[in-house]
């Protein structure tokens, strides 16, 4: 005795049908490759505007983060970023990819399209996509 007028698979394969097609979306956001080169014991940053320019951020505020990280001082000078010790490309792609986490990257809906505001002492995201205002958790 048959109940209903389709089987399970019928029904499944009617809602596959139905579903839009599985969109794999690329990430518009990326952080450019560090171009760095060594001078004694100090890491030059050769092309710190463009990262600085896909962050959408202030430059000191990356100076400062990547001092904080690295314990060193790091001084800005012509376009250019000095560390205060030998990096690896690899270690600093890192921290960049931190500092978007952190100070970028929205948590709520994961778009780059971010504000930085600061409320009295606290610093929070405010996201231009989806709206959401969020905590930044690092202190620095």
């Amino acid at each position: 005795m048959k109940l209903l007028p389709y089987t399970y698979e019928e029904l499944l394969e009617r809602a596959y049908k139905i579903l839009p097609p599985i969109r794999v979306e690329v990430s518009r956001f990326e952080i450019p490759k560090p171009n760095i080169i060594y001078q004694k014991n100090k890491t030059v940053i050769l092309n710190w505007k463009e990262i600085v320019q896909r962050f959408r951020r202030d430059e000191k505020l990356l100076a400062k983060f990547l001092g904080k990280e690295y314990g060193t001082p790091v001084t800005i000078e012509e376009g250019k970023a000095i560390i205060g010790k030998k990096i690896t490309p690899k270690s600093l792609y890192q921290k960049l990819e931190l500092f978007a986490k952190e100070f970028v990257i929205c948590p709520v809906c994961g778009k780059p399209d971010t504000k930085l505001i600061k409320k009295g002492r606290y610093w929070y995201l405010k996201c231009e996509a989806c709206g959401a205002e969020s905590p930044v958790r690092y202190v620095l």
